[in-house]
């Protein structure tokens, strides 16, 4: 059955005469004969010894590398590099790229062929433990690894409080507030440091060193608030380090609270060098020196430099400031031949001329609470220079510097009658501001050709002054008409400053002179034909036909001058008043350029200084019976009715309707010489045309009317 004794029966053997062939049972490509006996185990080299002959089998080395891309087919630990780190896949004995020889930080690549065998981020050859990927290295020079996170990261190589990329261990300041570590009370609070200032705040506090920045500093002179014993005004030398903390209680205030201010007593008394202290030593900053040398704060008390322009004739003057040398002589100096000044019952006259003057007379010194008339024969000027003003200066009445007299008000001592009085101010005021409750004991006030009556029951804006006086002026004198013995000083210029209201000025053709003699009449009323005077009407006075005074009319209680004949100057006033003149009036009407006369119920006598209340009104004398036209006209419900009536007659004046019907009489009887008016109130009549019919003698006139309803 087996011819060759090789263990394959004949009918399975495909050579049964060769004990070297007879099959491939187990399909190995080697014959199972192979070594002369049937043996599939045994059939032919097996490297693997896996049953399968190395011919026959993928893998001869069972290495998972199959034999055509094995290196060594019959070596189970070398076959190939497919990976290309340089180490053979089967190092291990068996084909596995991921374990192909050491791998140190097991990412698949062996440590041969790894530039990185730690995976830590520095390659092989720069890093000091190519093994250890906490250790590499400090290539920041921080003296912290660049590892210690495991890979390489300078920012990361260490406590980092600031996160500047430096480890704390060597990071100069680890907080980065800028102080250094060994002088930061704590090195890990970016808000905490030191306070080298000594202002009790932390030099750090807003996150960085900085003396001028440790705390609210509303000051900014790099102190805060809290520790800064003067929060809201900076030390001199701010941020100067050399003054910390040594000059933070330095007062940096002066004596007025002004910051930095030059207010100090010491410096500042006396003069006006100083921006924060006056010299006075306030710290209102309000007194200054004169140019006399006077520190107040008083405009009225300055030196000053001053002109009286003086007319023809007698000029009323008194001095709100006196030089140093009071005497006529001195202030007068200029004045010619002639000229004359006249107090209260005190005069002088200059008898020289003005480069030889020669006074003579009672008056030699110019006080400060007189005014004076000063008269002179051409029109001139006086100069006063380095005047210091007489109220509030200290002075006595006569000028002179007194001990007992700090009040500074300058105190007038007035009698029953007439006083010539200054006014001590440069500002002008009001006549009821400046005399206040003194004006009990005045009945009147007047000035140079002008004059005011205190009559309250006849004022118009209030303030009990009538007549065309209404302020005192700087430079003027005026006669006070006293109802009694009294003293008074001025009321001060602070609350009652004004304007000056100027009388308004005389047309040339009424011009008078103005001598130290004066009445005033105020007119009470003034009517022409029935109509009160208008604003640009001229009231004027008369001695027969010599134009004595003049007054544009300025409502109830106009006050209108008679000037009398000097008592020194009576060549310059022939024809003006004297005592016993009478006076007659006339009013330069506007609206028709007529000079009319006006009458008086009695008739006026001229006095010195008469002051007196009266009443005008024309005096008409036509020559014809006339009907002037009715006014208004149209009208509701009344209407004016003027008629003239030339000699004594009867005059009978009616109203009638349209038809003829008589409807009222209003005048029947004899008439004397004159103009006549007549009111018709037509409330109860209807509305329509009437006629007016006036019958004087043989004379009748006619004339329509229209009620308008």
């Amino acid at each position: 059955d087996d011819d060759d004794n090789d263990g394959a029966l004949d009918d399975v053997d495909s050579d049964d005469n060769n004990e070297f062939v007879c099959n491939d049972d187990d399909g190995d490509t080697c014959d199972e004969c192979s070594n002369g006996s049937y043996d599939s185990s045994n059939d032919g080299h097996d490297y693997d010894g896996d049953g399968v002959c190395d011919a026959g089998d993928d893998d001869d080395d069972n290495d998972g590398a199959l034999d055509d891309v094995d290196s060594d087919d019959n070596n189970a630990f070398v076959c190939n590099d497919d990976d290309g780190d340089t180490c053979d896949e089967c190092t291990s004995g068996s084909y596995d790229s991921s374990n192909d020889g050491d791998d140190n930080d097991s990412d698949g690549i062996c440590d041969a062929g790894d530039d990185d065998d730690d995976n830590d981020g520095v390659s092989d050859n720069l890093d000091t433990n190519p093994f250890d990927n906490y250790i590499c290295g400090d290539t920041d020079t921080d003296t912290c690894e660049d590892c210690l996170s495991g890979v390489s990261d300078v920012s990361n190589d260490g406590h980092d409080y600031d996160n500047d990329g430096a480890c704390d261990a060597g990071d100069d300041d680890d907080d980065n507030d800028g102080a250094l570590d060994d002088v930061d009370s704590d090195d890990n609070n970016e808000f905490v440091c030191s306070d080298d200032d000594g202002d009790t705040c932390d030099d750090c506090s807003d996150g960085s060193y900085g003396l001028d920045s440790d705390g609210e500093d509303t000051d900014a002179d790099g102190w805060c608030n809290s520790g800064d014993p003067y929060p809201n005004c900076a030390y001199d030398n701010a941020n100067d380090p050399s003054v910390y903390p040594e000059g933070i209680n330095n007062d940096p205030y002066d004596e007025c609270g002004n910051c930095h201010g030059d207010a100090f007593v010491d410096v500042c008394i006396g003069t006006d060098d100083c921006n924060d202290m006056a010299c006075d030593g306030d710290c209102d900053q309000i007194a200054y020196i004169d140019d006399c040398g006077e520190c107040d704060d008083s405009l009225n008390t300055d030196c000053l430099d001053f002109s009286f322009n003086l007319h023809l004739g007698a000029n009323l003057i008194s001095f709100p400031a006196l030089p140093a040398d009071i005497s006529v002589e001195s202030i007068f100096a200029g004045l010619e031949y002639g000229a004359g000044i006249m107090g209260e019952g005190v005069g002088t006259i200059n008898i020289g001329d003005s480069n030889n003057p020669n006074w003579i007379g009672s008056l030699m010194m110019i006080s400060q609470d007189d005014g004076y008339w000063v008269k002179v024969f051409e029109s001139t000027s006086i100069n006063v220079f380095d005047a210091d003003p007489v109220s509030y200066d200290g002075l006595d009445n006569s000028g002179q510097p007194c001990s007992d007299c700090n009040n500074g008000e300058v105190v007038y001592d007035i009698h029953f009658g007439n006083n010539l009085i200054s006014y001590p101010f440069q500002s002008s005021q009001f006549v009821s501001n400046a005399l206040g409750d003194a004006v009990a004991n005045i009945y009147a006030v007047a000035g140079e050709g002008v004059a005011g009556m205190y009559n309250p029951d006849f004022d118009g804006d209030g303030d009990g002054w009538v007549g065309s006086l209404q302020t005192f002026d700087s430079g003027k004198g005026y006669w006070l008409v006293a109802t009694d013995d009294f003293s008074f000083s001025f009321n001060g210029t602070s609350t009652g400053l004004t304007r000056n209201v100027n009388v308004r000025e005389i047309p040339e053709i009424y011009s008078y002179r103005q001598s130290d003699q004066q009445a005033f009449f105020f007119i009470d009323n003034a009517t022409i034909f029935g109509e009160a005077l208008d604003k640009d009407d001229i009231i004027i006075t008369y001695n027969e036909d010599v134009i004595v005074g003049a007054r544009y009319w300025n409502g109830q209680m106009t006050d209108v001058p008679a000037i009398g004949i000097d008592s020194d100057m009576q060549e310059l006033f022939s024809g003006y008043c004297e005592e016993g003149t009478k006076i007659s009036f006339k009013v330069f009407d506007s609206s028709t350029g007529i000079l009319t006369p006006m009458y008086t119920d009695d008739d006026i006598v001229w006095s010195n200084f008469k002051m007196s209340v009266i009443s005008l009104s024309e005096k008409y004398v036509p020559t014809e019976v006339g009907l002037s036209n009715a006014y208004p006209n149209p009208f509701n419900p009344t209407t004016t009715l003027s008629f003239d009536v030339p000699f004594t007659m009867n005059i009978n004046l009616s109203i009638y309707d349209v038809r003829g019907r008589l409807v009222e009489e209003l005048v029947n009887d004899f008439q004397e010489t004159g103009r006549y008016s007549v009111t018709w109130n037509a409330d109860k009549h209807s509305s329509g045309a009437y006629m007016v019919k006036l019958v004087a003698g043989s004379t009748v006139q006619v004339q329509k009317i229209m009620l308008v309803k």
